[in-house]
């Protein structure tokens, strides 16, 4: 992507530049530090032309160890069948199910070291993102569990 600045909600943070892809909460305040020196403005002007989102936190759900990623192939299938039936929606399906649709997009993957399944949505509204969390509500059904999206998950 040759991203200049790149990072999770997880904390970890990238820069495309000097220390490339060096990830340390120090490194990145400095950084920041230097960037809100060199502003005109106050450091909200920074991100003041970035688009505002709407998100759920990192939602995790416990589920049986042994069927975990079998859990997620069958999300990945349905998804995918709707895909076909409706271009707006695609579906990446690297490491879980990505679903982009026209008003943003959620993912559903199995974490690699605990029994539980990891799902988030992002969208461009707040009522664009209820669509998209009953999307995953539907998905998660479909498998045998339920979602709460008014938890914290943690």
């Amino acid at each position: 992507e040759k991203s200049p600045l790149s990072g999770e909600l997880s904390g970890h943070i990238f820069f495309g530049d000097g220390w490339y892809g060096f990830d340390d909460g120090i490194y990145c305040a400095l950084r920041l530090m230097k960037e809100v020196s060199k502003a005109t403005g106050p450091a909200s002007s920074l991100i003041a032309h970035l688009p505002t989102i709407c998100n759920t936190p990192e939602i995790r759900f416990e589920v049986d160890e042994t069927h975990k990623f079998d859990l997620v192939a069958r999300v990945v299938a349905s998804v995918k069948a709707q895909a076909s039936a409706d271009p707006a929606i695609s579906v990446n399906d690297i490491d879980g199910a990505r679903v982009m649709t026209p008003d943003g997009w959620w993912l559903i993957r199995a974490s690699n070291t605990q029994n539980v399944l990891v799902t988030r949505a992002e969208a461009k509204t707040p009522a664009a993102l209820e669509r998209l969390k009953s999307m995953v509500q539907k998905e998660v059904k479909g498998i045998g569990y339920d979602v709460n999206f008014n938890s914290t998950g943690h």
